[in-house]
């Protein structure tokens, strides 16, 4: 009910999607060859009408309990109990196939070289290697905390790697960015483009679960809890990580020696709740000093 309400033409779900069923329901709805007909079918639909469009996908698949890959996608077995680290591994092969799927019918469609294609997740997730926990939600670690993020833009062909740090947040205006689209009037954004010139002022970037948390700053990321807060415990040292990278891969290498440790999530909390209750009033301000700088003619932020 959220996303209809938010300029969405259609919306499907495992009870909803598109033409016949084929294949059993999994656990967390369609087994992807179901969804992926839909979309195939959805875009030679767009390339006929000549259509815009923005499509989004959320797969099913790479979710506990793993279950139900294709037997071609069964190239690790389990050798552990309680391991689920193959049965991931065989879902992330099966994922590759569908979006590959996916950017093959943009190209039979004659769309890919006039189509953004982004590719990413939200977080990682635990496995029960070596007798660890299995999901994610409750805990920060570089891990669950580092998403991919792959651009392909048929504007700019090619291998290219953006070091930028960023996070959700930054996929909006990077977006928008790219698609020489100004952002809406009149809403407020906290993210900026990862092409956008670096700028001078020292970023936080906050990555929140149910109790601990982690916060980056310039090339580090430090991790906290909330209950440790509460009890007075945050001058303790907290465990921290200097970011660098090799090649395409972002490496987190700890660092005791960092002078980053005190920093808190309670500040961004509190500034989060004043922002939820108080959004509309802070539009309305923003707007009215928009248009005071523009009849003045000086430039606005």
């Amino acid at each position: 009910d959220f996303l209809k309400n938010r300029g969405i033409a259609e919306l499907y779900d495992a009870d909803t999607m598109p033409g016949p069923r084929k294949t059993d329901r999994v656990s967390w709805g369609l087994r992807e060859e179901e969804t992926l007909l839909a979309i195939r079918n959805r875009i030679k639909r767009y390339a006929v009408g000549s259509q815009r469009f923005l499509l989004t996908y959320v797969p099913a698949t790479p979710h506990y309990p793993y279950d139900c890959v294709p037997e071609t996608f069964h190239r690790f077995e389990r050798s552990a109990v309680g391991d689920y680290t193959p049965l991931y591994l065989n879902e992330l092969l099966y994922m590759d196939w569908v979006m590959a799927s996916i950017v093959d019918q943009l190209k039979e469609s004659g769309l890919l070289d006039k189509t953004l294609v982004v590719i990413t997740d939200d977080h990682g997730e635990m496995l029960g290697a070596n007798g660890g926990p299995i999901g994610h939600g409750w805990v920060i670690t570089p891990e669950l905390a580092n998403a991919p993020l792959i651009i392909m833009d048929p504007q700019n062909p090619g291998y290219h790697l953006n070091y930028t740090l960023g996070s959700q947040i930054d996929l909006l205006p990077t977006l928008l960015d790219l698609l020489k689209i100004p952002i809406p009037a009149g809403q407020l954004y906290e993210g900026r483009s990862l092409y956008a010139p670096a700028a001078g002022d020292r970023r936080l970037v906050y990555l929140n679960s149910y109790e601990q948390y982690g916060v980056i700053t310039r090339n580090h990321f430090v991790t906290g809890d909330r209950k440790a807060d509460e009890g007075g415990a945050s001058s303790s040292p907290r465990p921290a990580y200097a970011i660098t990278n090799l090649g395409s891969k972002t490496l987190f290498a700890a660092d005791h020696t960092t002078d980053e440790g005190a920093l808190l999530i309670r500040p961004f909390d509190d500034f989060q709740e004043n922002l939820l209750r108080n959004y509309s009033s802070y539009c309305e301000c923003i707007c009215r000093g928009r248009e005071l700088a523009a009849k003045s003619g000086n430039p606005s932020r």
